[in-house]
């Protein structure tokens, strides 16, 4: 993994010594403790890997951006037309509508997201 990516604190080993890093682009070694530069491209091992078990590794269904992008874009057209007539008609009986509109269409985002 590349130097940039390790969080502040975490141990990892770089050209075969262990270092902690202390800064976005400082670390120091673990038998100094003198802080040093590591270029933020520079490739590291990261020390506290736990190796997942092979009964709980979870399988991770990758989607295609455009399909959540699609999802995500009627969801904000059908909201923006029911922006739009509360503010023609506001009133107590069309805010509760508005507030049922939305809580649906939320319910059936949420279900096609769960479905992708």
């Amino acid at each position: 993994m590349k130097f940039h990516l390790v969080p502040i604190g975490e141990k990892f080993t770089f050209k075969g010594e262990v270092y902690t890093k202390s800064g976005p682009i400082a670390a120091s070694p673990e038998a100094s403790g003198a802080s040093r530069m590591i270029a933020r491209s520079a490739n590291v091992s990261l020390c506290n890997i736990i190796e997942p078990i092979e009964d709980t590794v979870v399988s991770k269904k990758l989607v295609p951006l455009n399909e959540v992008v699609n999802v995500i874009n009627n969801y904000n057209a059908q909201y923006s037309e029911y922006i739009e007539h509360l503010e023609n008609d506001f009133s107590e009986s069309s805010l509760g509508n508005f507030k049922r509109q939305i809580e649906t269409l939320s319910n059936e985002v949420q279900e096609k997201l769960s479905k992708l």
